[in-house]
């Protein structure tokens, strides 16, 4: 961050002509910036930066949370004392025992010492580099290349990524789709065009077969109520003729035998 600063606002302007052109952003933007870093400041919630517990915003707001381990992988220091249960009693305001406190007060100090160090030396080592120019960051660069340039590139995270998790992804989508158009679609299509070829088979059957006979026993009917149609005259004389014939034709026939 501290090498941003500097070389953003320290120094010279690289261009003079971007830098005429610059200008203070208006009031409608800056305010909430100003108002949110004066907001950043810690005697806004506690006196004591040292120990933020003494703040009425984290004492008041922000409860400490209740313990929801089973006490048989719990630690040493997150069990509580029975003396401390007796005092504050078995209800659930009981949030983590004098021991617990104690723990977290030991690691406070050493965090907060070890990242103000990581800060300063991190602030130390922008101002070495690009303000005070004790070391060249070109000539470091060049000494340590392949360290830059893997550094530079983000030690290849982004290709790691695309040739993993984004190719993976790609790949098994593209498996997937062919799956899906290859085997589903297929079997899809499969039965449909069996479905359909079995209907065109029942349909010609019906029409050929089926409709066939009915048509040609219609058919049939129709011609042989035709022939009789001629005999039914409705003539007696007609009718006496077909008598007489027929008894000639029997005649004839019991003749024969």
């Amino acid at each position: 961050m501290f090498r941003v600063i500097i070389l953003t606002f320290h120094g010279e302007p690289k261009n003079r002509e971007k830098y005429e052109q610059a200008h203070e952003s208006k009031f409608v933007m800056a305010m909430p910036l100003v108002l949110l870093a004066g907001l950043s400041l810690f005697f806004w919630y506690t006196p004591n930066p040292i120990n933020p517990n003494e703040g009425w915003v984290l004492s008041e707001w922000i409860k400490a949370p209740e313990l929801y381990t089973p006490e048989s992988t719990r630690y040493d220091f997150m069990i509580p004392d029975e003396e401390y249960i007796s005092q504050i009693g078995t209800s659930s305001e009981i949030m983590y025992s004098e021991k617990y406190e104690e723990a977290i007060h030991a690691v406070h100090y050493p965090a907060m010492f070890l990242s103000l160090l990581m800060a300063g030396l991190g602030i130390l080592t922008a101002f070495l580099f690009y303000q005070w120019k004790k070391i060249s960051p070109d000539k470091l660069a060049e000494r340590f290349k392949a360290l830059y340039n893997w550094s530079f590139n983000k030690w290849h995270f982004d290709e790691l990524y695309d040739a993993t998790v984004v190719a993976g992804t790609v790949g098994f989508s593209r498996l997937l789709g062919a799956f899906d158009l290859k085997v589903i679609d297929g079997i899809v299509n499969g039965a449909a065009s069996v479905t359909r070829g079995f209907s065109s088979f029942i349909g010609k059957f019906d029409n050929i077969v089926v409709d066939g006979l009915v048509n040609f026993m219609a058919y049939l009917s129709g011609f042989i109520g035709l022939i009789f149609r001629r005999f039914q005259t409705g003539k007696v004389q007609t009718y006496l003729i077909f008598v007489l014939i027929s008894i000639v034709f029997l005649l004839f026939l019991f003749k024969s035998f």
